[in-house]
């Protein structure tokens, strides 16, 4: 849905997000993002052709809301009085979706049961590739927090920084975000998962949920 800029402001918008554009003549996307880096230097930007993503949106590197919900389910929560960026989560929801399973390489994890056959197939591709020893770092899946808490460490780790404009995917990140089913034309998925390497800005230790579990389960 497109509103006009005071109809955005009205209802908290007050960035400009996007540039809907139709270029006269013969423009290719190069070009034209060429000319846009020029009109705002010092901007990141990610040109989309038509039909090039399923969803506009700020975050461009992640699903939807909408999405996450209809896959692992919506729950209520609400801030803890210590630290309000960790949340009480409903009780019932949890013992619903949270589970501990054992998994290749990391052994035994606490995530949405959801998410274990992606989990499972992109672990098992590094295993079996004999790139298992390249992860040196796991600080856990399931976390009840707000993304606005500072990391603690990667999941499966790139030894990347973020932001880093021009990052390259070790073997072992190559192999967790494989091109493979999603709706995301414009991001990679390995195993099910989005490489935060391709995001608009940079993150290369971060991996994200891309692609239905059932889409790249072995079983």
């Amino acid at each position: 849905m497109l509103v006009s800029r005071p109809v955005g402001r009205s209802i908290g918008i007050v960035d400009d997000r996007y540039l809907l554009a139709q270029p006269s003549g013969q423009m290719t996307l190069p070009r034209f993002e060429a000319t846009m880096h020029h009109l705002i230097p010092a901007t990141a930007i990610r040109m989309v052709p038509p039909a090039g993503s399923a969803y506009m949106r700020i975050a461009s590197g992640v699903n939807p809301p909408i999405v996450m919900k209809e896959i692992f389910g919506e729950f209520s929560a609400y801030p803890q009085s210590a630290d309000p960026a960790y949340l009480t989560v409903d009780p019932r929801w949890y013992d619903a979706h949270i589970v501990t399973r054992s998994v290749p390489i990391l052994g035994l994890v606490t995530c949405n049961r959801r998410l274990f056959p992606a989990l499972i197939r992109a672990l098992t591709d590094v295993q079996q590739a004999g790139l298992g020893n390249e992860l040196h770092c796991y600080s856990g899946c399931y976390a009840a927090r707000t993304v606005a808490r500072p990391p603690d460490g990667p999941a499966l780790p790139a030894r990347l920084r973020r932001g880093d404009r021009h990052q390259r995917p070790r073997e072992p990140v190559r192999r967790a975000a494989h091109d493979g089913p999603s709706h995301r034309a414009d991001l990679p998925t390995l195993g099910g998962f989005l490489w935060g390497g391709k995001f608009l800005t940079p993150d290369g230790m971060h991996f994200e949920y891309g692609a239905p579990p059932q889409a790249t389960s072995g079983g």
